[in-house]
């Protein structure tokens, strides 16, 4: 089982280099669902499922009451639409759960 950060999920693509998962304490390498895929079939792997879930919450940083606030009101308004997004793999973190084939 592998959870990343999804380089196509909303968060990618709003905040591009801003987004927190870029960066010297981030990650090296970044996929997006379907390369991801690709990668472990080509390795020999199965695809159990893939899935895309989950938004990173705080958008900008949480060092004022303003901003907390404005964090909460995306994120509150983001759920709305919630269902929607995961079902277009545009959720910022991919889920997936492989295994050798045999």
């Amino acid at each position: 089982m592998l959870i990343t950060p999804n380089l196509l999920g909303i968060s990618g693509r709003i905040l591009r280099q801003k987004w927190w998962v870029f960066g010297p304490d981030g990650h090296f390498t970044l996929f997006s669902p379907n390369s991801l895929k690709f990668i472990l079939e080509d390795n020999n792997f199965e695809i159990i499922y893939c899935k895309t879930d989950s938004l990173t919450q705080w958008f900008m940083p949480n060092n004022t009451i303003l901003k907390k606030a404005v964090n909460k009101m995306i994120y509150v308004v983001y759920s709305l639409f919630r269902t929607h997004v995961y079902s277009h793999n545009l959720g910022d973190s991919i889920e997936i759960l492989a295994k050798l084939k045999e």
